[in-house]
């Protein structure tokens, strides 16, 4: 036919030289049930459905929720967490023309006078659906051309009659970028009615995969005979590609990827194998090949939660673990899989998952299938073999892409209620491990608290609409409203000791009746009130009106201030001991504006708690015996004097303890003490360049016999091999001579060293110490730092 335009639906004309080529991406092949949601191109949401004066070269598309994809077609608006947008953008124009207005290059998007999102059935085949599979749906399924819709693009063929470009020929038109706002797996790309006619000649759009962000190949899916899939090509096989059903090439194409952001197709019109000439458009400027562009999508926003029922046991004890996997959508997944498997210190007895198997060796649970809105449970039953405390953490994954990674992980931490077993529960013992060092020498303390200063924004926090954030705090100036959070779920409250310190800073300021509005700020943790704080309505320079009552054996260093004379508000810095013994490892910290005119901010929130992992092997240093991980117990590189035949064999102290559960070994009068002090220091426990287990041998001289490889003459004699000075001197660490004189150290007595100043010190300083008969050498700098060096020898450790 050579007609410029014909009557495809009885009341509608198309240019017979527009014809249809269409792209769905598919983010999954799996067919899971009748009903799989999947996010598709339609009207809604903003998108561009109104038909254009002007043609474009860049448009960006919102995809929504059909949530009984492939049987129906009920949309609805889509963001989990966020919305998924696909922005298609023309490039590298190879020819341009000036036969649409407002745009000038040869393949554009828009044609004038239908939207740039036009429906699937408005020009090409419109009355069939089949050739074309939704996301998540069996082959064939899914898609409806009278609802679902697509880009409508257009390669006008003027410019290659300008060119002189022959008719049988293939030739690059531009390129077509396609960009996810986030990662997608296996996109279907589904191509409709290539091909169309003018002058005579007939032509097809085809495709050639240019790049993308990863490895991708192309494979078909479905659709007609014609439509030829190549690894890196969509083609039409036909030989007179001119538009007519027979001839046309439709159907889908899998784009096999995981993780594509963004994709680009080089676009080509290929001519008929029998035309002839130059003149691809006749005298119809207009002319060329009409085409569609779209994507479905799938994905599924996986949860998994860990909960334990007893996080503080006694060694020996059974602790059951709840691991919980949640299919938050949109679409059913496939592949699921959880990983928990049960760290050392706990010994599997039992598992029960809802669904699937779990393996205790590899702590893999295989779930498969998980549908929308479905959520599947293991309960995993174990002993603690030891004393200690351990994170069992669960994570989850499946074969759809996760918009949301942040809440695939779950972690639960069981420590044992009395770590080193000496009769004293954590929460009262300074020195949980019984190595001699205490908790928080090991570890001073980290801030569990997320964003306590509040810096730029409240991310941690969950705060009611009335708490506001400044960027460097969080207030609330609301009048009269009751019981409003602002509220965080901390964990580790059990790594601390007797009570859980709070830091805070305050501030109150007075309503708009300055003399007589009242307001209170509770202090929760784990749901217990254990602080109210109060402005009463007294106004006064010399009376406090901003007090605390304290609850549940709470303690504080709050000082009760006035607000009088003030203005904005007058803050202060305090602690609150909360303790520690009813609280749970993780538990909700809450302040609750309950009610009252003035008003509350908040600022610097911390919890300290006894976090440290220097070694990072998941072990706290002060529930771990070695630290830093170099074979050397933290009882032995302490810096007091403990020995290895002093020491359990798990590297803990034994033996009598004080009432604060620290060994007598190393406290003042202690067999090993040395600072008079209670515990010992770090020494070198947390470095792993020291291994204070390592001690040099006696000097051999007898058997194989050492050289000594350094000393210090007077004699002007030092050799370059064995048979010289020092070398000759066999079996020593250092060799001294001189023909009349020694080397002397200072010699001083125990009053004469006990007077140097303090300020004089130097760690390695080395004088012999007239009084006790010994050489000294200070290890600290410290007047207390001087230690006797008098034994000829050591042991091979320690």
């Amino acid at each position: 036919m050579n007609l410029n335009y014909f009557v495809l639906s009885g009341n509608r004309k198309f240019s017979i030289h527009r014809k249809l080529v269409f792209l769905i991406g598919l983010f999954s092949i799996f067919h899971l049930n009748a009903q799989n949601a999947s996010l598709e191109m339609t009207d809604g949401d903003g998108n561009p459905t109104a038909n254009v004066t002007n043609s474009v070269g860049t448009t960006t598309i919102r995809l929504r929720n059909n949530t009984n994809n492939p049987t129906g077609n009920t949309f609805a608006t889509y963001a989990n967490p966020t919305p998924l947008n696909v922005t298609f953008t023309l490039s590298n124009q190879q020819y341009t023309q000036a036969n649409f207005a407002g745009y000038n290059g040869a393949v554009l998007m828009g044609y004038p006078g239908e939207p740039v999102l036009t429906l699937m059935n408005s020009f090409g085949n419109t009355t069939v659906s089949t050739p074309f599979t939704s996301s998540g749906a069996s082959v064939g399924n899914g898609i409806d051309i009278t609802v679902n819709r697509a880009i409508n693009l257009f390669t006008n063929v003027q410019p290659l009659s300008a060119a002189t470009r022959a008719t049988n020929q293939r030739w690059q038109m531009a390129d077509m970028t396609i960009t996810f706002s986030r990662p997608v797996n296996n996109p279907y790309l589904q191509v409709n009615a290539l091909g169309g006619t003018s002058n005579g000649q007939n032509y097809s759009a085809e495709f050639d995969y240019l790049s993308s962000n990863v490895p991708v190949t192309f494979s078909k899916i479905s659709g007609s005979a014609l439509l030829n899939v190549t690894s890196t090509q969509i083609l039409n096989s036909a030989t007179t590609p001119d538009g007519a059903v027979a001839n046309v090439s439709r159907g889908t194409v899998l784009v096999a990827g995981t993780g594509i952001t963004t994709l680009t197709l080089r676009v080509y019109t290929r001519g008929g194998t029998a035309n002839t000439g130059t003149n691809w458009h006749g005298t119809t400027n207009t002319a060329g090949d009409g085409y569609m562009l779209a994507f479905t999508v799938q994905e599924s926003n996986l949860k998994v939660t860990k909960t334990v029922n007893n996080a503080s046991p006694a060694t020996g004890n059974n602790v059951v673990f709840t691991v919980t996997a949640t299919n938050n959508g949109a679409s059913n997944n496939t592949g699921v899989l959880v990983n928990d498997l049960l760290p050392a210190g706990l010994t599997f007895v039992s598992a029960t998952p809802s669904v699937g198997t779990y393996n205790s060796s590899t702590g893999l649970w295989t779930i498969g299938n998980l549908a929308s809105g479905a959520n599947s449970t293991l309960t995993v039953t174990a002993t603690v073999s030891a004393p200690g405390s351990y994170l069992n953490t669960a994570t989850i994954t499946g074969d759809l892409n996760d918009p949301d990674t942040t809440d695939n992980t779950a972690s639960v931490r069981v420590t044992t209620a009395d770590t080193d077993g000496d009769g004293i529960g954590n929460s009262s013992d300074l020195d949980d491990d019984n190595d001699g060092i205490l908790d928080n020498v090991e570890c001073p303390g980290n801030n569990i608290v997320t964003n306590g200063t509040f810096t730029g924004n409240a991310n941690g926090w969950t705060l009611a609409p009335e708490w506001v954030a400044s960027g460097t705090d969080i207030s609330i100036t609301t009048d009269n409203v009751a019981n409003k959070d602002a509220s965080q779920t901390l964990n580790n409250l059990t790594n601390t000791n007797n009570f859980i310190p709070l830091t805070l800073t305050l501030g109150a300021q007075d309503g708009s009746n300055a003399s007589g509005s009242t307001a209170s700020l509770q202090i929760l943790l784990n749901g217990t009130l254990y602080a109210t704080i109060s402005n009463g309505t007294t106004r006064s320079t010399t009376v406090n009106n901003v007090t605390i009552a304290l609850s549940n054996g709470a303690t504080s260093s709050f000082v009760p201030f006035t607000t009088a004379n003030q203005t904005g508000f007058t803050t202060q810095t305090f602690t609150l001991n909360i303790p520690n013994a009813p609280i749970p490892d993780t538990a909700a910290l809450t302040f609750r504006s309950t009610n009252g005119l003035d008003d509350w901010s908040l600022d610097n929130i911390s919890v300290l708690a006894f976090t440290c992992d220097t070694d990072g092997d998941g072990v706290f240093n002060h529930l771990d015996l070695d630290s830093d991980n170099d074979g050397c117990f933290d009882s032995l590189e302490g810096d007091e004097n403990v020995k290895l035949q002093q020491i359990n064999a798990n590297g803990s102290i034994p033996g009598a303890i004080d009432a604060q559960g620290v060994p007598a070994l190393v406290n003042n009068g202690g067999a090993a003490d040395i600072g008079g002090d209670q515990g010992q220091g770090l020494g070198s426990s947390q470095n792993a360049a020291v291994n204070a287990c390592l001690c040099y041998k006696p000097s051999v001289t007898s058997g194989t016999i050492l050289n000594t490889n350094q000393g210090i003459t007077a004699l002007n004699r030092a050799g370059a091999d064995g048979a010289n000075w020092p070398m000759v001197r066999k079996g020593g660490w250092m060799a001294l001579e001189a023909k009349t004189k020694g080397f002397v150290l200072n010699r001083l007595t125990t009053p004469q060293i006990v007077l140097i100043p303090a300020a004089n010190l130097v760690e390695g300083m080395m004088v012999y110490n007239t009084t006790v008969d010994c050489l000294q050498i200070n290890t600290d700098g410290t007047p207390s730092g001087w230690k006797c060096f008098n034994t000829q020898t050591c042991p091979d450790v320690n």
